[in-house]
């Protein structure tokens, strides 16, 4: 398992963290992972809640921060066990000690699949918006923040649209009463 930490460090030693939070990261972590400054890779809110809605047989999922959606991208796996679960969080809990949490989003997002050909935040801004990612506006940056969880097909299709949209219209409603955390983040 510190391998694979190594591995990480090596890549992404040299992230500049000192950016400000462009709008598709602040898109990202609204839709993904709210509480992204307040856990350690493990957001036991959500698992409590994942595990309760479970134990009353309702719908269930999530509780995967987007540290354990970095880990699960970067290794590859996708098995539906519990082992894997607790894996990605015990390397999660291990990357928040080693990295920063800015470059731990900016690592996700350069790698995260978007949809049919597009790896990366980078690949993804061009093909759907042609600009780069520091020019996207909310509403760009909120459409791709949801094709993390509705990949782009292949061929696009109503359906596909209406999931996006009504998605990427839940962020920018939720924006305003995030700005004010994210000027609090310190950038180092």
């Amino acid at each position: 398992m510190n391998q694979e930490i190594d591995a990480l460090y090596e890549r992404y030693q040299g992230y500049d963290i000192f950016t400000p939070l462009d709008n598709l990261e602040k898109m990202t972590i609204i839709l993904e992972d709210r509480r992204y400054f307040n856990h350690y890779g493990i957001d036991c809110r959500s698992i409590v809640r994942e595990v309760w809605k479970a134990a009353t047989f309702c719908q269930h999922g999530g509780a995967s921060t987007i540290e354990m959606q970095f880990i699960r991208t970067v290794n590859s796996r996708r098995e539906l066990t519990m082992y894997r679960k607790f894996r990605e969080g015990l390397l999660a809990l291990l990357a928040n000690f080693h990295f920063n949490k800015i470059a731990l989003l900016r690592s996700y997002l350069d790698i995260a699949f978007f949809g049919s050909g597009l790896i990366g935040r980078h690949r993804a801004s061009e093909v759907m918006y042609d600009k780069a990612v520091y020019e996207l506006s909310p509403k760009e940056a909120a459409v791709l923040a949801s094709m993390l969880v509705y990949p782009k097909p292949l061929h696009e299709n109503p359906v596909w649209r209406a999931k996006v949209e009504r998605r990427s219209n839940y962020a920018i409603r939720l924006l305003p009463q995030f700005e004010k955390r994210f000027e609090q983040i310190k950038m180092c």
